[in-house]
């Protein structure tokens, strides 16, 4: 249980970094 513990963090950061770089893609196609 402590290596799924580990594990859902990095992948909970992964996916708030995916996140973040298609906004700031969105951001630059708008203008």
């Amino acid at each position: 249980s402590g290596k799924a513990s580990q594990e859902m963090p990095d992948d909970y950061a992964s996916i708030v970094i995916l996140t973040r770089k298609n906004k700031e893609l969105k951001t630059i196609n708008a203008k």
